[in-house]
C-alpha cells in the first residue's frame, strides 16, 4: 500500500537519533510505503531535486511540522490523523477470459511384450557400453 502527500511538505530526516553527531538532511516528503503495518520507506525529494526513495530504518527519526523526532510509523499516523494523505490503492488482479476448461489425462495402458522388449533394449545398450570400455 502506498500513499502521496496532498501537499508540500518539508522535514529533516536525522540518519542515527542515538548518535549526536548523527547527520541530517532536509528533504521535502512526497509518499509512503506501507507493507502491512510498518512504514518501510519514503519517497523524497531531496534539497538537489532529485526524487529517491528513502528506507526508514529503526534509527532514523524525522522532524516535520506534524511532531519532532518521529518514527515513520509515528509520521504516518500523524498524518493520516490530519487528512494530509492520499491513499494508492493498488490494481486489482487481471482476470483472464476464454481459460478453456481442463481436460483429464486418460492413461495408456502398454502391453507386457512391450515393456518387456524395451527393457530388453536399454539392457542390451547398457551392457555393450560396459563392454566397450
Amino acid at each position: 500500500m502506498s500513499y502521496t502527500v496532498k501537499k508540500v511538505l518539508p522535514a529533516q530526516v536525522i540518519y542515527d537519533a542515538a548518535r549526536a553527531d548523527s547527520p541530517t538532511e532536509s528533504v521535502t516528503i512526497l509518499g509512503f510505503d506501507v507493507i502491512d503495518t510498518s512504514v518501510l520507506a519514503m519517497t523524497v525529494e531531496g534539497s538537489d531535486g532529485k526524487m529517491q526513495q528513502f528506507p526508514l530504518w529503526p534509527t532514523v527519526r524525522i522532524n516535520s511540522p506534524y511532531g519532532k523526532q518521529m518514527t515513520g510509523d509515528q509520521l504516518l499516523a500523524a498524518l493520516l490523523k490530519e487528512d494530509v494523505l492520499n491513499e494508492v490503492k493498488p490494481l486489482p488482479p487481471r482476470q483472464v477470459f476464454d481459460s478453456p476448461p481442463m481436460q483429464p489425462v486418460r492413461v495408456q495402458k502398454l502391453s507386457p511384450w512391450v515393456i518387456y522388449g524395451t527393457t530388453a533394449v536399454f539392457i542390451l545398450l547398457g551392457w555393450s557400453l560396459v563392454l566397450s570400455f
